[in-house]
């Protein structure tokens, strides 16, 4: 559901390689740029976490291991949180897929996937409670100003309220910054593509448990957010060009 009228754009996406092309040249995306310069302690905290997880699921109490079993069964505590977070990956984008559908189309899908199920579920709860009048859905967007891409998840009007919501699936609420700069990009695109009406941000949690919903406006200013936001762009290129040499 697209219904506002923005700038045309020649913009491809590489969904393989998750790239985005704007007029044949490659521009980095939001949430690379992001996860490139913030850093997210508390996702050391949940690394670890996922280790002592792994290591209580594999070493059984009153059993003997051999060095090779050991080292085995380390190397794969130290990478459970890789395979955590990329299933938690491909569940997140699978429902945001789903979602578009249903949004646009009204028709409620067969969903296999318990988390994702709960997810959908909280999605629905939500909309019937605020009634949201949906704007934009999945729109994929590039800055030529500053050379910088990304996929809003939603615009909507509330009242007399426009929502620039970005759909999180995690279990936990988390105070991270970087979030509301991911929303404070995505409406510099709209603005730069013509549409200056947005006047909340927000995110909707839809936890995978169905422990229920959240819906959290972002306080802060969008302008301070702009300026930091551009700044760290500026903290990637930096890093970009020394990585090259």
């Amino acid at each position: 559901m697209n219904t506002l009228k923005l700038k045309e754009q020649d913009l491809r996406f590489d969904s393989d390689r998750h790239w985005y092309y704007l007029n044949g040249k490659y521009v980095a995306g939001v949430t690379s740029i992001l996860s490139a310069t913030i850093p997210k302690g508390f996702l050391t905290d949940w690394a670890v976490k996922m280790a002592a997880e792994a290591v209580v699921g594999l070493f059984k109490p009153n059993v003997k291991y051999d060095k090779a079993t050991i080292a085995a069964y380390a190397d794969l505590a130290k990478n459970a949180y890789k395979l955590k977070r990329d299933t938690a990956a491909n569940t997140g984008s699978g429902l945001h897929s789903i979602l578009d559908v249903y949004v646009n189309s009204g028709i409620e899908p067969v969903i296999e996937d318990s988390e994702t199920a709960n997810s959908f579920r909280e999605f629905k709860e939500w909309r019937k409670n605020y009634n949201p009048e949906f704007l934009e859905t999945e729109r994929k967007m590039a800055s030529s100003e500053h050379n910088f891409a990304g996929c809003a998840d939603a615009v909507v009007k509330i009242k007399d309220e426009v929502y620039l919501i970005d759909y999180k699936s995690s279990t936990g609420e988390y105070n991270d910054i970087s979030y509301n700069l991911q929303l404070t990009a995505y409406q510099m695109m709209f603005e730069e593509l013509g549409y200056h009406g947005i006047n909340k941000r927000a995110l909707l949690y839809l936890p995978k448990t169905g422990s229920g919903y959240r819906f959290k406006v972002v306080e802060s200013s969008f302008f301070d957010d702009r300026e930091m936001f551009l700044n760290l762009l500026e903290s990637y290129r930096y890093f970009k060009k020394w990585e090259k040499g």
